[in-house]
């Protein structure tokens, strides 16, 4: 039995098998042109926690001993990690810079304005967040 909470958790947080069975719905597959292994999703995330450490996309419950991706680190998953048409660098960043546009939209700032309030914030002078922003 599915309760609300648990639905809601879910748009937080899916647990391995539940993001593998994501993946095969969206029919996306490996590198080598494979279907997803369980495996191939645990060295996944391990590049993910080992490229992105600060992100914390990757949660272990103790309670009931299951892993645990944030939605955010299962998106980087699809956009970054298992698409093909792109260098993994090159799709990192534009991941990042949709993620950033979409927080400025959410947030209703401009990095540009957030780097000029950080600066003043830090006593830093405002050249150096321009030349950073830029």
């Amino acid at each position: 039995m599915v309760t609300d909470t648990v639905k809601e958790l879910e748009k937080i947080f899916m647990t391995y098998d539940s993001a593998l069975n994501k993946l095969k719905l969206l029919n996306l597959k490996t590198k080598n042109n494979k279907e997803i292994t369980y495996i191939d999703l645990q060295r996944a995330v391990q590049f993910m926690s080992k490229k992105h450490p600060t992100c914390r996309w990757k949660q272990n419950k103790l309670i009931n001993r299951k892993n645990y991706i944030l939605v955010e680190g299962f998106y980087w998953l699809i956009h970054v990690y298992f698409q093909t048409e792109k260098n993994i660098v090159d799709a990192d960043i534009e991941f990042f810079n949709i993620r950033i546009e979409q927080y400025e939209e959410l947030l209703k700032v401009s990095i540009k304005n957030f780097g000029m309030m950080i600066c003043m914030y830090m006593n830093y002078p405002i050249i150096l967040i321009e030349f950073l922003v830029l």
